[in-house]
Order: structure tokens, then sequence, then C-alpha cells
């Protein structure tokens, strides 16, 4: 079963060292006290709520994203909670947090919306000696308003894509994960 997740994190300059300043980029900051929240999906029979926020604080010790080698990207977990599924009754509809590739056949026709997304994917480290970049895939944008044929069982929407050489020249077997995680919402009534 899904559940969702919140965790909470706070970043601040004494995370990392009190002169990071001088490795930045010219016109680059980085904001240096806030914290935030991070709400995720997580599949409860192979990952628990504590087991998450042990992997996200190692990637909070060492730094996370392309500055992280130079010391930025550095935070901390100060609380991971389960919450409620949002109720499931009353949805016509379900909007996505992120971007993804929509069921091609599991949506109602003319009840669903969402705004084109190009993904320009690209391989990461050595993984391939040639080229690098991935094919272009097109996926709905987060905020799409999808109407599934059936209510979506796991807190989540859209298919997986790719393998059989369709997303890279270089590595036949890439793959894209075209889901996203939805929240319910209702949409009848509403003239759109």
């Amino acid at each position: 079963m899904c559940k969702w997740c919140v965790s909470s994190f706070y970043r601040s300059k004494n995370a990392i060292s009190a002169d990071f300043t001088v490795f930045q980029s010219f016109g680059q900051s980085e904001q240096t006290d806030y914290e935030f929240d991070l709400v995720t999906l997580i599949d409860t029979a192979r990952v628990s709520a504590e087991e998450l926020a042990l992997w996200l604080s190692d990637v909070g010790q060492t730094g996370y994203g392309r500055d992280a080698s130079i010391g930025l990207g550095k935070f901390k977990v100060v609380e991971a909670r389960e919450v409620a599924n949002p109720p499931q009754d009353v949805a016509s509809s379900y909007v996505t947090l992120a971007p993804c590739f929509p069921p091609p056949a599991g949506l109602k026709e003319g009840a669903s919306f969402w705004r084109p997304f190009t993904r320009f994917g690209r391989h990461g480290g050595g993984a391939v000696a040639g080229p690098v970049f991935k094919r272009p895939i097109m996926l709905a944008d987060t905020g799409a308003a999808l109407a599934p044929v059936q209510k979506p069982a796991g807190g989540w929407l859209g298919v997986g894509i790719g393998g059989s050489g369709q997303l890279s020249a270089a590595i036949s077997g890439a793959v894209h994960q075209g889901y996203a995680p939805v929240l319910p919402i209702d949409l009848r009534g509403w003239d759109v």
C-alpha cells in the first residue's frame, strides 16, 4: 500500500562552512537559512517513513544538486512522518504533482487537461561512451488534471516508457519512469 509521507528539512549556512561563498559562480547565490517540506508517496511494503528519512539524511550530509561537489546543497532532516491519504470517494479527476506520461487508453475522452512538457533526457556519469543525450519525450506537465477510466489504486498515475531503443541510441534498454503522484479533485459541475 502506498502512503503519503512529509519530511521537514532545515538548511543553514552553518550546515556546510562559514565561507562557502568563495566557491560560488558570478551571479549565483544560495539561500542560507530556511525550512522546507518534501511530500513523497512511498510504498510501505518496501520502505518506511523512517527509512526514507535515513536515506534523505545521508543525502543531506553529502549535499545535493549540481554544486554538491563544492560543499553546497547540504541539509538536515528535522522530521519525517506518514500522513493520511486524501479521500478518494469524491474524486472525478486527479491533479499531478510532477510531469507524467498519461496512460494512452486509460483516460476519459474530453475530461483530462494538461500542458505539454518536453523532457530532454541525458545519460548520467560514465553510462555511455557515445551520445549522452536521450531522445526528447513529450509528457503532461505538473498540475495536469487527469480523469482516468479507473481510479488509481496506488496514489499515482502514468506509465513507464522506453526500452527496445525507443529513448536512446546509445543504451537500448533506457527507460523513463512516467509516473507522478496525484491528488484527488472534483471537477464535476465545472464548465471546462
